[in-house]
């Protein structure tokens, strides 16, 4: 992932080498102290209609593997309704979650890192 500083520090090189980069945010939700990614400005807008709250922009990313990003973050869900959300990028962790327990099923990629 590309760090805020990095990219406003770097902005115009790294626009030029991967346009496709797009920001990661973290929302909250505080009443179940749920925290979630995400690069998708819609699904943002609306977690923010539904009662959380943007905290920050936490780095770039791309959408598919471009610009040479080949590690998928994932993110994975408890089936409980606003329960924990797990974040990796370790294949070997999101398999052995995705396949049982609370988290089962629930994985999906949110973007690739470097």
């Amino acid at each position: 992932m590309i760090t805020v500083n990095d990219y406003e520090e770097h902005k115009s090189k790294l626009v030029r080498h991967c346009p496709e980069l797009v920001p990661l945010f973290t929302v909250l939700h505080d009443k179940a102290n749920t925290q979630k990614m995400t690069t998708n400005q819609a699904e943002l807008d609306n977690l923010i209609e539904n009662g959380w709250r943007e905290i920050e922009k936490v780095g770039y990313c791309v959408n598919g593997k471009k610009c040479g990003a080949t590690k998928a973050l994932r993110e994975l869900r408890e089936t409980a309704e606003l329960g924990d959300i797990i974040y990796t990028t370790t294949d070997d962790e999101f398999n052995s979650l995705n396949n049982k327990g609370s988290f089962q099923g629930s994985g999906t990629t949110i973007c690739y890192v470097w």
